[in-house]
């Protein structure tokens, strides 16, 4: 098998493995988007989850609905409470979002697999790439794949997993500032 057409093993994981992080990180993310739309309904006092998430997405891409977010949470919070929202949608959404559409919009490269169980076959491997990087690039060295790695041109099963975690964690604490913002919004009890 020629070496161009197999990925260095030393830093290339077992393609499922890496499949099914990929998979798993994008459900994540879809359960993150699919909160922040109801943090967006929350704030704007929009009950039915299909009109929040008709006009969230109407306003094109993230940097735009962050913004609403951001717009209605000064016209209704307390200092302190949109303090909050703009850390958990401005800086920890959008840095998010970025690795999203660095993982989603990456090229994806064919890699081919000569005799695999008796049979060829031809899989998919993700390679990123940054305009200074040439396609196909393979690390040779430790200080190579840092290098991918910090730069986000190449993710590797760890970083997937890290990823998925990281898009958890921002969910469970979108929903905890959901509270917040249910006791500062909700209806008060005058007694």
């Amino acid at each position: 098998m020629p070496a161009s057409d197999k990925p260095e093993p030393r830093y290339d994981p077992p393609r499922d493995e890496v499949y099914v992080a990929f998979a798993e990180a994008m459900g994540a993310w879809s359960d993150l988007e699919t909160q922040t739309v109801l943090l967006f309904g929350q704030l704007a006092g929009i009950t039915d989850i299909n009109i929040a998430w008709a006009i969230f997405h109407s306003a094109g891409g993230g940097r735009a609905q962050r913004d609403m977010i951001l717009a209605i949470a000064r016209l209704r919070l307390s200092e302190v409470t949109r303090a909050s929202v703009e850390d958990v949608v401005q800086k920890r959404l959008g840095k998010a979002a970025g690795k999203r559409n660095r993982m989603v919009h990456g090229i994806w490269n064919r890699t081919k697999w000569v005799e695999e169980d008796g049979s060829k076959t031809l899989e998919l491997f993700r390679e990123f790439s940054a305009p200074t990087e040439p396609l196909g690039f393979t690390p040779s060295n430790d200080r190579a794949v840092k290098e991918l790695r910090e730069k986000g041109i190449r993710f590797y099963l760890d970083d997937l997993r890290a990823v998925r975690e990281e898009y958890r964690r921002l969910r469970r604490d979108m929903m905890v500032l959901q509270g917040d913002l249910l006791r500062e919004l909700g209806p008060k009890i005058v007694g």
